[in-house]
């Protein structure tokens, strides 16, 4: 408890008589709760111990308790450096297990002794977080997402002084139950493996673990009575399986049948080598358990129970949404909770205790009276318990910031208030830009993790508030009441705008706010081995610019053309003053960037060196095409006078060209490619109709996000990557911009102040019908780069930085 609300038990206490001494406490003669002196009043220096006391006390009531597994941290850790470092430096590296003297966060020490890197800890998590510390600090290297190849010299350096870390809070929290399928939906075992690692080295302890559970789901359902036939029907694809488990959507949609069993089976098995490496490294894994939604088969298995119908998601057609959700009041409800997972405990031979489960996740309860809602959590947390008595919620609050409108804040107090405070923790699923915490006064009183979301869907983009997020995890900590008890990254996919995911896991080790502009050119000098002055010179621009926003710049290369796209979803193509800025500021950053590989060759050869080019030209050419297309919008509309006869058709061919060379500068590196995406997708294909399965789940997640659904999620989880740059966004705008050279005369006033008003039916059709082939088809695409990044964007900079 924060000394913030000290002076209230001041205010009661000072008005009390009170006798501290020894003599007279319970246990050595005296009557408990009566004293048997007349001594003086409390003093205020009494009173003070008092609240600490108290503030003790009451920390305690309501706290979250859970379990760490038993685990050999040196064991793991050692492990972990075969695998990343090579087995050459087990020798260089001293491990020792520190256990804490008390139930706080986790602390970890890095210092040289007798010429060996010493590394003591108190986990394997904040071990490999304290070792990935020397590693930066020391070495000038770090490991990120892309697994980026580590430059570690022969022989490790010393340290001058010792390294002392301790955690922030007790829990760091790891992804968005949507990052398994835009991100992660078709990895294997060596992906997997390679990213826990990373976890570890970041000091992850409290990792969403959600692979594989349509396994349990099937075994839970089948002791119902459905059938595996219809239990597959209503699974949702193998790309999509996410909004399936949160009740969104149900079904494959699509001509290549259900979801195979192949791919439950095998990523049933994935998931138990995931859940053994997360126990290894001693993390907390959140596991999934009963939200409600069930087959359309248990409507008619259980007549008398009360089953209801979800609200529509996402604009799709009743055969693929209205979900089939058992009554909360009904004691199906808990029965299935229960028998989940106690399916789940037996599988895996494992539990951790930790449950993430959303009711209503982008859906609208059927009341919202006090007692409906506070029955509903209820529901959920006593199924759990029924099977686990130890069981804690993990709940993301996304559904109180989405549907804000229609959740007062009576309505989540009453909703929270059916679980007790110390079986719910609240994931405040995006902190760094709408703390739901600070509306809502911590919850009520619940346990909540400070998240980071950021982006939504795995589009590309330079954007974040590095300002912000250096003080905002410190501030809220401050102001929580004790009640903040993690911090976590919650973004909905990752690789992308990997500044902002480094900062915020050095914010949960910090106590204090960070100075961005003296830990970005650190981070430069970690993530590059170099520190070339016009490498960080590049940085200082981006770091003032588009990473001083929460606002992304225009990204019309991958929008469905049409006119006024400043009036789309969200206005997210607004027009605005920043933009000038920030493209400038983008090309200036691609001119140091480009300075810095002539200055040092060697630069020029590192993998994330040549990643942050490409990314940085992807940016500036998104720019570039915002200014075209408005010059476009200008001389079509005839918002200018001085436009030379042709300026129409002039303006489309330039848009495409720059298109095109957008995907030229993206094929020259491995992480902007289709074809990795969609070679992993097949892979699981144990037939030619099951490969068609899977390459159809991959292209549609990444385009048109379902079918006959009015396009609603239309390019949600879009990708500038090579191949799908060329051949389905360029095709889609050539589609567009060929139908308005051919008949460049508007056909209506500028005037209109909505996006249907610009809409053409014909061209929409035709679009349709692009989009809806493409899905089909079985291209395949290059999965190794070509041609050289920094000549290609070399010869990009020079054409166009001085468009933006």
């Amino acid at each position: 408890m924060d000394l913030i609300v000290l002076p209230a038990y001041v205010t009661i206490l000072s008005t009390w008589d009170f006798d501290l001494s020894i003599a007279n406490s319970p246990g050595e003669g005296a009557e408990p709760g009566r004293s048997n002196s007349t001594g003086p009043r409390m003093t205020l220096t009494r009173a003070l111990r008092l609240v600490c006391l108290l503030s003790n006390v009451l920390g305690v009531i309501g706290a979250i308790q859970l379990e760490f597994p038993d685990h050999d941290a040196v064991f793991a850790i050692k492990g972990l450096i075969i695998r990343r470092f090579g087995a050459r430096y087990l020798d260089q590296i001293e491990l020792s297990y520190v256990p804490l003297d008390h139930d706080g966060p986790d602390e970890a020490t890095v210092e040289t002794r007798h010429g060996r890197v010493h590394v003591a800890a108190s986990s394997a998590s904040s071990m490999g977080f304290a070792l990935h510390t020397y590693l930066k600090q020391a070495v000038h290297t770090q490991l990120d997402w892309d697994i980026h190849e580590l430059a570690l010299p022969h022989e490790l350096p010393s340290l001058s002084s010792p390294i002392s870390l301790k955690k922030a809070t007790k829990y760091s929290y790891y992804l968005n139950v949507c990052t398994t399928s835009y991100s992660m939906w078709s990895w294997k075992w060596p992906q997997w493996e390679a990213h826990l690692d990373w976890m570890a080295l970041n000091g992850i302890n409290m990792p969403l673990a959600f692979v594989g559970q349509e396994k349990v789901w099937l075994e839970t359902f089948k002791k119902f009575n459905v059938s595996t036939s219809n239990i597959l029907h209503f699974f949702s694809g193998a790309a999509f399986q996410a909004w399936g488990r949160m009740g969104n959507v149900r079904g494959s949609w699509g001509p290549f049948g259900e979801i195979p069993m192949s791919f439950i089976e095998e990523q049933h098995e994935l998931q138990k080598q995931i859940l053994a490496r997360m126990r290894e490294f001693g993390m907390i894994p959140a596991l999934p358990a009963f939200a409600g939604h069930v087959p359309e088969e248990m409507e008619t298995l259980h007549p008398h129970a009360q089953i209801r119908r979800a609200t529509q998601w996402g604009s799709f057609p009743l055969i693929h949404t209205n979900v089939s959700v058992v009554e909360p009041t009904d004691p199906l409800f808990l029965e299935i909770g229960r028998v989940f997972l106690e399916t789940q405990t037996a599988l895996y031979n494992y539990t951790s205790g930790l449950y993430q489960a959303d009711m209503y996740n982008e859906l609208k309860p059927p009341s919202f009276e006090d007692s409906y809602l506070a029955q509903s959590s209820k529901a959920v947390i006593d199924s759990m318990r029924a099977a686990d008595p130890k069981a804690t919620w993990l709940m993301q609050g996304w559904l109180f910031f989405f549907m804000r409108k229609v959740w007062s804040n009576n309505r989540i107090k009453a909703y929270l208030s059916g679980v007790p405070d110390d079986q719910l923790i609240m994931l405040d699923l995006w902190s760094d830009a709408v703390p739901i915490w600070r509306i809502t006064k911590n919850y009520f009183g619940k346990s909540w993790i400070y998240c980071v979301l950021h982006n939504f869907g795995g589009q590309h983009g330079m954007t974040g508030n590095l300002e912000q997020l250096a003080v905002g995890p410190i501030e809220a900590r401050q102001l929580s009441d004790g009640r903040m008890i993690g911090m976590g990254l919650s973004m909905e996919a990752i690789f992308q705008n990997y500044v902002v995911y480094a900062l915020a896991l050095d914010m949960m080790w910090q106590n204090t706010t960070v100075n961005v502009y003296k830990w970005v050119p650190a981070y430069v000098y970690q993530r590059y081995h170099s520190s070339n002055y016009h490498a960080q010179k590049a940085w200082t621009f981006l770091s003032h610019s588009v990473y001083s926003t929460l606002m992304p710049n225009p990204n019309l290369v991958i929008e469905r053309p049409r006119w006024r796209l400043d009036l789309g979803k969200n206005n997210k193509t607004k027009f605005n003053g920043e933009f000038h800025l920030a493209a400038s500021a983008v090309s200036r950053a691609l001119h140091e960037f480009l300075r810095a590989s002539d200055d040092d060759a060697n630069l020029a050869q590192v993998d994330s060196f040549q990643y942050d080019i490409v990314d940085v030209t992807r940016e500036m050419l998104n720019g570039v095409m915002f200014v075209y297309y408005n010059k476009l919008n200008d001389i079509y509309w005839g918002l200018t006078d001085d436009a030379p006869p042709g300026a129409v058709c002039a303006l489309t061919k330039q848009i495409k060209e720059v298109i095109e060379e957008m995907d030229a500068i993206l094929k020259t590196n491995r992480a902007f490619l289709l074809g990795p995406w969609l070679e992993a997708a097949k892979s699981f294909g144990a037939s030619t109709s099951n490969v068609q399965y899977f390459e159809y789940q991959a292209r549609n997640q990444i385009t048109q996000w379902g079918e006959k659904n009015n396009n609603a999620l239309n390019d949600y989880a879009a990708k500038q990557w090579a191949g799908l740059v060329k051949d389905y966004y360029l095709k889609r705008w050539s589609i567009w911009l060929d139908s308005i050279c051919a008949s460049p005369t508007p056909r209506h006033s500028w005037n209109h102040t909505t996006a249907e008003d610009y809409r053409n039916k014909t061209m929409d059709e035709h679009l349709d019908e692009f989009e809806q082939t493409w899905q089909l088809q079985s291209k395949s695409y290059a999965t190794h780069p070509g041609g050289n990044t920094v000549e290609v964007a070399r010869a990009l900079y020079i054409k166009y930085a001085n468009i933006t």
